[in-house]
């Protein structure tokens, strides 16, 4: 896979590196990892920083990587690699939490997600190993995340990890749990047999089931992001994914608001998909 991280030098800059040190041993290809600098005297900081970033790669057996320094405002440049590129994944660490400031204009690597075309992995809290995924989906993008996901990153779903797929409806219907291919309370409508969204779902559980994960689908009803963030926080998740909105621009901004609101509240890493 071909993979961006950024690190500005910061220590959560540093877990972001460590991060995708992890995801690169189970994906392959060569990471890049990118720094921003504003002026040209920065570069013997920035070359410091990439430096550094090696030696964390390396101890964590990565021993190929490329390095690259651009010019500019960090937002802006990363999406611009991102774009000149061509990743399949770009990687931005942020801090748990951000003065008033950065909750209004938002974090570099929340920018970073909102203006990428690729798939965004925003890094919180420490780094480790993916072994259990959350995958929320909302109601309003019933079922296309899995899809999305299992395309684009069915290499993370390997041998011994757990999914968990999360269907979050704005309804009063009691949390139900269940695994394998058994059809939820609440929710036939959506997979009724020959349906666009019961095909999708086959076919994302048979890739499922094919990586020789372990999976669960469970709903919960009720604020969606709150019972995003209660199942991340209850479920000791390595990995959280969510989806951008596909839906008319009305919609979508009401939609990338939540996503927003999910990014900033949740305390570890989070695959924004699109």
């Amino acid at each position: 896979m071909h993979v961006l991280v950024a690190n500005c030098g910061f220590p959560h800059s540093e877990v972001a590196v460590r991060q995708c040190a992890h995801i690169v041993k189970v994906t392959g290809g060569i990471p890049t990892i990118l720094t921003v600098i504003k002026h040209f005297s920065g570069k013997p900081l920035a070359d410091a920083i990439l430096t550094h970033s090696t030696s964390i790669m390396m101890t964590l057996d990565i021993d190929s990587m490329r390095t690259k320094i651009r010019m500019g405002l960090p937002a802006k440049e990363i999406v611009s690699e991102t774009e000149e590129g061509n990743y399949k994944l770009a990687i931005a660490g942020t801090r748990s939490t951000h003065n008033l400031l950065k909750r209004l204009m938002g974090s570099t690597a929340r920018q970073v997600m909102e203006k990428a075309k690729c798939p965004v992995l925003i890094v919180k809290g420490r780094a480790s190993p993916i072994r259990r995924i959350l995958i929320c989906v909302r109601g309003s993008e019933f079922p296309p995340l899995l899809t999305h996901f299992t395309t684009q990153f069915a290499s993370m779903l390997t041998y011994g990890t757990e999914v968990t797929i999360l269907y979050v409806l704005p309804s009063t219907t009691a949390c139900l749990c269940t695994s394998g291919r058994d059809q939820f309370e609440g929710v036939e409508s959506k997979l009724r047999t020959h349906t666009r969204e019961s095909e999708l779902l086959d076919h994302d559980v048979q890739v499922l089931e094919k990586s020789h994960v372990a999976y669960h689908q469970k709903i919960r009803s009720g604020l969606v992001v709150e019972e995003i963030l209660s199942e991340a926080r209850d479920g000791y998740y390595d990995l959280i994914a969510i989806g951008t909105s596909q839906r008319e621009a009305r919609n979508r901004i009401h939609d990338n608001k939540l996503l927003c609101q999910i990014v900033d509240r949740v305390d570890r890493p989070i695959l924004v998909v699109k």
